[in-house]
């Protein structure tokens, strides 16, 4: 009964994914006209009949042209805080960071920014209700866990053992840790399938910077990578 518990949770955030992207305007101009988008992708600029995926274009391609500036600038706005008093003080928390801020981000002055097509991605980082599915599962999974023995009347009995209950309760908090696990990442698994399904992701190799939203990320990884994570 707990697994089919568990299976109709992970159906219904799929379902509460497909209803959430038919309000999304990518769902209408990436989704269910992908041929127009594909047409747009491999030049045939007039498949873009409403100037929605030109507007991604240049936004994108602004973006391209000022990731260096933005880096350029990065030591220079560390330098002007640094000359605020607030700031000044070597020792404290907040000159700290801003001088590991300023080391992160020097090691992706190599980053190459690529245009390609992000809607998959930021779809997905915007959905937000699969909290809410794995808090429910930790409902249920509690209660199924914690509270059998005590529902069956074996609470008692299982306590009475030697080394019963202390035993018993790490291998409980053991399995809860384990199950939690799976099903997070078979949740996980199935969204980012269902929204590549609806936008795809573009390349995978491509570094996460090239999407404008995750600018200010100070690791170097790529979208794949960010995808598995």
């Amino acid at each position: 009964m707990f697994f089919l518990f568990a299976f109709l949770l992970i159906v219904g955030n799929l379902l509460t994914i497909h209803m959430y992207e038919q309000n999304r305007s990518a769902y209408y101009y990436i989704y269910e006209h992908k041929d127009l988008y594909e047409r747009f992708q491999n030049g045939d600029t007039s498949a873009d009949t409403d100037g929605y995926y030109t507007e991604d274009a240049t936004r994108q391609e602004n973006y391209r042209k000022s990731y260096d500036i933005f880096l350029n600038e990065m030591q220079q706005r560390a330098e002007n805080m640094k000359t605020l008093e607030v700031y000044s003080n070597k020792s404290s928390y907040v000159y700290r960071n801003i001088e590991k801020t300023c080391e992160d981000f020097s090691k992706l002055s190599s980053v190459e920014i690529v245009s390609d097509n992000n809607f998959g991605v930021l779809e997905l980082a915007k959905y937000e209700w699969d909290i809410f599915f794995v808090i429910v599962f930790l409902i249920l999974f509690s209660y199924y866990l914690f509270y059998q023995e005590r529902n069956r009347g074996l609470f008692l009995l299982i306590k009475g053992t030697k080394n019963g209950h202390s035993s018993f309760v790490v291998m409980k908090l053991l399995v809860f840790g384990v199950f939690t696990a799976i099903y997070v990442i078979v949740q996980e698994v199935c969204a980012v399938i269902l929204m590549g399904y609806y936008y795809g992701y573009g390349d995978f190799s491509r570094s996460i910077q090239s999407i404008p939203e995750f600018r200010n990320c100070p690791f170097a990884y790529s979208v794949g990578e960010q995808l598995l994570s």
